[in-house]
């Protein structure tokens, strides 16, 4: 896909902003199930990255999901998973907070039980009041860790049997679901996996980049507890000062991270029924657009990308 420079991209449309512009920089081609199925499964197999439409049996999962009281009666009072920031950024990380004084690292968002009403109230008046990146987000998760899991019921597709979605049905690894708020941000990153990412309610756009692109991220290194992303490490926590960082998309500071200005990227905005073909090791910065589902499942690992990222210190 063509790509444009990333300071072009952030300069029209902030992510910190969840309004939709005049015009973005999509660049990614957009199939037809029923109608353009080959070409989708060409492109899938050449591993690059497209968006799907039109698949029935996800149309029918997001009539459902977006019927009053349906997915209220599905998740129930449960308390699940949710990550909590003090803004709209949520970067990833495995572990507790190291070290001491200005050289430390301190966890970048915190750990809720929520159930999905309690959830989805907070999302409606984040959207009614147009809530600022500097107030609490939720982040919201349902995993479903194998094909017995009630989800799999729902999402169908995403069964562990060779289709579009699924290239390597031993590969597979559950599913994943992360509902959003308002300009909730998950932070820049690959996977070490195929990634199909489905949305069955709200919007979310995309900014994604090539592989080759990564010399100029910034990415925290492999060993830190966010190692592979880019972003403010500890999501300006006071006493991370010196702590090792990197370029937040959202304020670049284009002093202290020079290259970033050199990187090529597109976007691509996600409605509901849309599903986005990633592969193996392409980069995804994430920005929910309003109160929104979204359900992904990888399977198994392709190789071709893999010389671009060692080049920076990854496999």
């Amino acid at each position: 896909p063509e790509q444009y420079p990333i300071m072009d991209i952030v300069g029209n449309w902030n992510p910190d902003d969840a309004t939709l512009p005049e015009r973005h920089y999509h660049a990614l081609c957009r199939f037809d199930y029923q109608r353009d199925f080959r070409k989708a499964e060409a492109y899938r197999d050449a591993e690059v990255p497209f968006l799907v439409y039109n698949v029935p049996e996800a149309e029918e999962v997001v009539n459902k999901w977006n019927t009053d009281g349906y997915l209220e009666k599905l998740l129930g009072d449960e308390r699940y998973r949710t990550e909590v920031s003090h803004n709209n950024h949520f970067m990833y990380f495995s572990g507790g907070s190291k070290g001491h004084g200005k050289a430390a690292w301190r966890a970048p968002t915190s750990i809720e039980k929520m159930s999905f009403k309690k959830f989805k109230d907070a999302a409606v008046r984040c959207d009614m009041k147009n809530c600022s990146e500097d107030e609490k987000h939720f982040y919201f998760r349902v995993t479903a860790p194998s094909s017995g899991h009630f989800m799999f019921k729902e999402l169908p597709f995403y069964k562990p049997r060779p289709s579009l979605f699924i290239k390597e049905p031993k590969g597979q690894r559950g599913i994943h679901c992360r509902f959003g708020m308002r300009e909730v941000i998950a932070e820049n990153h690959y996977d070490g996996s195929r990634n199909v990412i489905g949305l069955f309610g709200g919007r979310r756009r995309y900014i994604l980049s090539h592989p080759n692109q990564c010399d100029s991220m910034y990415l925290l290194p492999m060993g830190h507890p966010s190692g592979r992303h880019s972003g403010d490490a500890c999501n300006y926590h006071p006493d991370c000062k010196d702590s090792a960082n990197s370029v937040d998309y959202s304020k670049p500071n284009l002093e202290k991270f020079p290259k970033f200005a050199k990187l090529q990227a597109n976007e691509v905005v996600l409605t509901a029924g849309d599903f986005l073909y990633l592969p193996t090791h392409w980069f995804h910065f994430i920005i929910s657009l309003g109160l929104n589902y979204q359900c992904n499942t990888r399977s198994g690992r392709s190789n071709e990308y893999t010389k671009d990222v060692k080049k920076c210190g990854f496999k």
